[in-house]
């Protein structure tokens, strides 16, 4: 499969991509098992037709951490949301809610690539559709160790914003990324423009080839 087939499958796991792209103020969390137990929702939380996805706003995903955060998931998905970082109830909340899930969509995504790392290590997909991001990855910082149990395998986006259907990353970005996430040295997509010479007027960019172990 193309990087863009496996982008468009793990966004259908979760929803249609198409509408995805056009939601505003909406997460899906895909359960794993499905929905059995006998007690009601809360109203502000949508349970899908096959009892598999929990659909809601960034307010009722804080309000209702506590009953979220005890049940488990195979998959999550952001449309439309505000940056983790911008909202620390928000961030708290996806950090506890979100601990053991694998696979994290993130569309019209507003955060940085390594602080998604961070907070969720136990994520080994990472999909930005329609990534937002690109143009300000030079400027990320955390501390040195944060990432020793990174999980990361793939990932995967684009940016149409830029007229792109690949994703644009900083070398400076690109190079940490790997460094950081060892299992992603194989099987990191290698369809990236990374941008490079940020402190020129202009940056140049460049189609990645297939990626290589960086020692």
């Amino acid at each position: 499969m193309s990087p863009q087939e496996l982008m468009r499958k793990a966004i259908e796991e979760l929803g249609d991509p198409d509408k995805l792209a056009n939601s505003e103020d909406l997460i899906i969390l895909k359960l794993e098992p499905a929905f059995t137990n006998k007690w009601t929702l809360p109203d502000d939380i949508k349970l899908s037709g096959d009892a598999r996805r929990l659909s809601m706003g960034q307010r009722a995903f804080i309000t209702h951490r506590a009953l979220l955060g005890n049940l488990r998931y195979s998959g999550a998905l952001f449309a439309g949301c505000r940056a983790f970082s911008s909202l620390r109830p928000l961030l708290e909340t996806a950090k506890y809610v979100l601990k053991n899930v694998p696979s994290l969509v993130l569309v019209h995504n507003r955060n940085h690539i390594i602080d998604l790392i961070t907070w969720f290590p136990a994520v080994n997909t990472i999909v930005l559709y329609h990534d937002l991001r690109w143009d300000f990855d030079d400027d990320l910082a955390i501390n040195d160790g944060s990432t020793k149990s990174c999980r990361v395998e793939q990932l995967l986006g684009n940016t149409p914003a830029m007229g792109s259907e690949n994703l644009h990353l900083r070398s400076a970005t690109l190079v940490d990324l790997l460094k950081r996430c060892p299992k992603a040295k194989k099987r990191l997509s290698p369809n990236f423009f990374v941008l490079f010479n940020r402190g020129c007027s202009h940056n140049h960019a460049a189609l990645v080839p297939p990626l290589k172990s960086i020692d």
